[in-house]
C-alpha cells in the first residue's frame, strides 16, 4: 500500500462520439488528470487539436466534449448514486469507485478512473491492471466502502474554440 492520499477535486477532459451517428469506437481522452478546473477547461482546445490527429473528421464532428469532475483520494464518500466498481476478496465486496446514479453511466467514466488510478497504484487490487469491468454492483449493507477512492461529482459540457 502506498501513502494515503487526501481526497480532493480532480478534473478530466473527455470527448464522447455520438455512436448512433458514427458507430462504436473509443472515447477521445488523453489520460491527463487536472487538480485545477480552470486548467482543465483551458486544455480543451489542445485536447481537440490532438484529437484531430487521432480521429476521423466524421468522428470528430460527432463528438461532444465534457469536463468531468470527481473526488479522488483515500476514503472518499459517494454523494449520488448506488452503482459501484467493486472487487471481492474473502467474501467481502469492496467498492473502489462509484456512487454513480445509473449503471450505464459507469463506462463513460472509465477513462477518468483509469487515468486517476495510474497516479496511485494502491487504489486497485494488485496494482494498476485496468481489469475492472463495469458491473451493476448496487450498494448493499454488506458492501465495504472503506477502500472507495473515486466518486463522480458532475459532468459539464464544454465547447472547443479551436477550428
Amino acid at each position: 500500500m502506498g501513502p494515503a492520499v487526501t481526497p480532493r477535486s480532480a478534473y478530466f477532459v473527455l470527448g464522447m462520439p455520438d455512436h448512433a451517428r458514427v458507430g462504436t469506437g473509443p472515447e477521445i481522452s488523453h489520460s491527463e488528470v487536472y487538480y485545477d478546473e480552470k486548467l482543465a477547461v483551458a486544455s480543451i482546445d489542445s485536447h481537440y487539436a490532438l484529437a484531430q490527429h487521432l480521429a476521423t473528421p466524421e468522428v470528430l464532428e460527432a463528438t461532444e466534449w465534457f469536463v468531468l469532475t470527481a473526488l479522488i483520494g483515500d476514503g472518499v464518500s459517494p454523494t449520488y448514486g448506488d452503482h459501484f466498481f467493486t472487487y471481492s476478496t474473502e467474501n467481502v465486496e469492496w467498492a473502489i469507485a462509484g456512487g454513480f446514479t445509473r449503471a450505464d453511466e459507469m463506462t463513460d467514466w472509465l477513462p477518468f478512473i483509469f487515468a486517476a488510478e495510474d497516479l496511485h497504484d494502491h487504489w486497485s487490487p494488485g496494482g494498476v491492471d485496468h481489469g475492472l469491468v463495469p458491473t451493476d454492483a448496487k450498494r448493499t449493507d454488506s458492501m465495504d466502502m472503506s477502500r472507495l477512492w473515486f466518486a463522480p461529482v458532475m459532468s459539464q459540457r464544454v465547447f472547443p474554440t479551436a477550428p
